[in-house]
C-alpha cells in the first residue's frame, strides 16, 4: 500500500480544516494535496483503520468478555454490570467535543497523524490496564472509562480521514459504504470471536485489543504522511457555538429529538437477558457469541430491507411500522425459556425488525437536522441516543434487582412504553413526514434529495 498524505492547511484566512470543497477549489494545488496512489489503495487504508477503531473498542471485541467476567468472576449484579456499561460509554456521549478539539488544537502540528498514533497507543496501553485491574470493580471500570476516552479519539481521526478521502477522490458514497461494511463484519465477527474469549483468561482479550491498536499506530506512522505545518484553529469554536444555538433553537430538532429518547429510553433488558440466559437457560459463553452473529446477520438484513422499501412509502408510515415491530419483537421474550433453535430464531427475527423498526427514527434525525448545522446536530441527537439507550438498560435491571417487576412485567413494560411512541407521531412536522426519500417534495425551498431539514413557514402545518 503506498503512503497516504492528508491535506495540510493553506494560509488563507477562510480556510477550515478539513477544507471544504469551495476551500478546496480556491488554494493551490500544493496546499491541497490529494492522497497518493489510488482510490482502491486509499479504501483499503481505510477500511484498516474502521476495522481497528471498531473491532479493538471494549463494546465490540470486549463485549461478551468483559460482561461475563463481571458476572461470574466478579459476581456483579445485574444493575451493577448495566451501570458498568454506562459509565464505560461516558466517552462516547461527549463525541463532538473530541472533534472540535482535534480541529482546534495540532498535535505536534499534525491534526491526524500524531493523533491517531498518540490514542492508538494509548489505548493499547489502557487495554493492558483493564486487564491488571480486572480483579476489582472500582478500577476496573476507571480502567474501562479510560479507554473508552482514547477509542474516541483514534474513532474521531478515522472518521476524519474518511472524510477527507471521500472529498479529495469525490468518492464520499463509496468511502461511506467502506465503512458500513467493514463496521458491519466486525459486529459478525465479535460475537463468535467474544464468545471464545469468554471461556478463557482475560488477558487473551486484552492481549488482542492492544495488539490491534498497536498494528494501527504502526501503519499510520509509515504510511500516512502529513506536514508538519498546522496552527491553531479557535474558530472550530465559535462556529461550533453557531451551529449548537442553530440546532438547539430547531424546532424540528427537538420534535426528532424527543421522540428518539423517549423510544430508547423504554426501561430495557439487554441486561436481564444475559443472566437468564446463562443462569436458567445454561447457555454457554460460545453459544451467546453464536446468537449474536444470528443478530447481526439479520440486522444487516434488515438494515438493507430499510433501503429498498423507504423509497416507496412516506416516513410518517415507516415510523408507525417500525414503532410497531419493535414493540411487538420485545414481546417474544415474553416467558423466555427457548430451546437453541428457538432462541436463534429469536435473536434473529428482532435483529431484523428490530434495526427496521429503528432506522425511521434515524431517517426522522437526519431530516430533521437544520441546515448550517448539520454536523453538531445530529452528533447531538446521537448522543442523546446514547445516554439513552444504555441508560434504560440500567433502569431495566434496578428494577429487576429490586423485585420491583418480573421478568415478564419488564418485557410488557419495555414493549407498552416503545409502543405509546405512536402517540408522537402525529404531532411531528408534517414537512418532514409525508414524503418518501428521493421524492420532488414540491414544497418552497426544498429539495428533492433533502438531507436537512428547514423550518416548517406558515404555510405546511405541522400534523
Amino acid at each position: 500500500m503506498s503512503e497516504i498524505v492528508t491535506q495540510p492547511e493553506t494560509t488563507t484566512p477562510s480556510d477550515t480544516w478539513p477544507p471544504s470543497p469551495a476551500s478546496q477549489a480556491a488554494a493551490t494545488e500544493e496546499a491541497v494535496a490529494a492522497p497518493r496512489g489510488s482510490l482502491g489503495r486509499n479504501l483499503g487504508f481505510i477500511a484498516y483503520a474502521v476495522f481497528i477503531t471498531t473491532m479493538a473498542q471494549d463494546k465490540v471485541l470486549g463485549s461478551l468478555p468483559i460482561r461475563l467476567l463481571l458476572k461470574n468472576h466478579l459476581h456483579v449484579s445485574r444493575s451493577g454490570l448495566a451501570a458498568f456499561i454506562f459509565w464505560t460509554g461516558l466517552a462516547w456521549y461527549i463525541k463532538p467535543l473530541f472533534g472540535l478539539i482535534t480541529d482546534a488544537y495540532p498535535l505536534l502540528k499534525t491534526r491526524r497523524r500524531w493523533y491517531m498514533i498518540g490514542s492508538a497507543l494509548l489505548a493499547a496501553g489502557a487495554w493492558g490496564l483493564v486487564s491488571l485491574s480486572q480483579h476489582q470493580y472500582n478500577t476496573f471500570l476507571a480502567a474501562g472509562i479510560l479507554l473508552g476516552v482514547f477509542m474516541v479519539v483514534a474513532s474521531t481521526i478515522m472518521g476524519a480521514l474518511l472524510v477527507e478521502a471521500g472529498q479529495a477522490f469525490g468518492a464520499t458514497g463509496r468511502v461511506s459504504s467502506v465503512r458500513e461494511f467493514v463496521s458491519g463484519g466486525c459486529s459478525l465477527i465479535a460475537g463468535p470471536l467474544g464468545g471464545w474469549l469468554a471461556s478463557r483468561a482475560f488477558g487473551l482479550t486484552a492481549g488482542i485489543g492492544a495488539g490491534l491498536l498497536i498494528s494501527l499506530a504502526a501503519v499510520v506512522f509509515f504510511l500516512l504522511k502529513e506536514k508538519p505545518v498546522a496552527e491553531r484553529n479557535l474558530d472550530v469554536w465559535s462556529e461550533a457555538g453557531q451551529q449548537i444555538r442553530r440546532a438547539l433553537g430547531s424546532r424540528t430538532l427537538w420534535a426528532a429529538a424527543g421522540l428518539l429518547v423517549l423510544f430508547f429510553f423504554s426501561p430495557g433488558f439487554s441486561t436481564p437477558l444475559l443472566y437468564r440466559q446463562q443462569d436458567m437457560l445454561h447457555f454457554s459463553d460460545q453459544f451467546l457469541g453464536y446468537l449474536q452473529l444470528a443478530s447481526g446477520g439479520a440486522a444487516m438484513l434488515g438494515a438493507a430491507a430499510y433501503g429498498l422499501v423507504c423509497r416507496f412509502f412516506n416516513l410518517r408510515l415507516l415510523l408507525f411500522v417500525g414503532i410497531g415491530i419493535s414493540a411487538l419483537g420485545s414481546l417474544l421474550y415474553l416467558s423466555y425459556h427457548p430451546t437453541h433453535m428457538e432462541a436463534f430464531g429469536i435473536e434473529m427475527t428482532v435483529g431484523f425488525f428490530g434495526t427496521f423498526g429503528v432506522l425511521p427514527l434515524y431517517d426522522l434525525a437526519t431530516r430533521a437536522t437544520p441546515r448550517g448545522g448539520e454536523g453538531m446536530g445530529y452528533a447531538l441527537m446521537m448522543s442523546a441516543r446514547n445516554v439513552a439507550l444504555f441508560g434504560a438498560d440500567w433502569v431495566g435491571s434496578k428494577l429487576l434487582d429490586s423485585h420491583a417487576l418480573p421478568w415478564n412485567g419488564l418485557v410488557l413494560l419495555s414493549a407498552g412504553t416503545t409502543a405509546l411512541c405512536v402517540i408522537a407521531v402525529p404531532f411531528l412536522p408534517g414537512l418532514l413526514m409525508r414524503h418518501r426519500e428521493g421524492e420532488d417534495m414540491g414544497e418552497a425551498n426544498v429539495t428533492g434529495e433533502q438531507i436537512s431539514a428547514i423550518e416548517p413557514g406558515p404555510g405546511p402545518k405541522a400534523l
